[in-house]
């Protein structure tokens, strides 16, 4: 119940990888249910807070990190989302579910970029 990483950061990292999958409803999908995941924990350990609240705190923190995944065009930036997979892969661990591997283009786009 103690995470190393907050609930709150997990749902926000998970939830902050949904926008770059558009085209791709059950990748969203997958994101989202981890985020409800993470989501849940929040509830049990914070009983007072209603759903809409987790929701809307989950939102913005992950509003947030989209934004930090953009170069300086508003582009997604390929190096910034591979972190944003290994951030995501720690909550995995966390939470004991198997780790997200990140897309073999945003892979081989990241080495490209470096």
């Amino acid at each position: 119940a103690d995470p190393g990483i907050s609930h709150l950061e997990c749902g926000a990292r998970y939830t902050s990888l949904i926008p770059f999958y558009g085209a791709a409803p059950q990748t969203q999908a997958y994101f989202r249910q981890r985020s409800i995941h993470s989501g849940r924990f929040i509830k049990l350990l914070e009983p007072g807070r209603n759903d809409q609240e987790i929701l809307q705190s989950l939102e913005a923190s992950a509003d947030t990190k989209v934004q930090s995944y953009l170069d300086e065009n508003s582009q997604p930036d390929p190096r910034r989302l591979m972190q944003a997979f290994d951030e995501v892969a720690q909550c995995d661990r966390q939470y004991g579910h198997s780790v997200t591997q990140p897309p073999e283009d945003l892979y081989r786009a990241a080495r490209m970029a470096d």
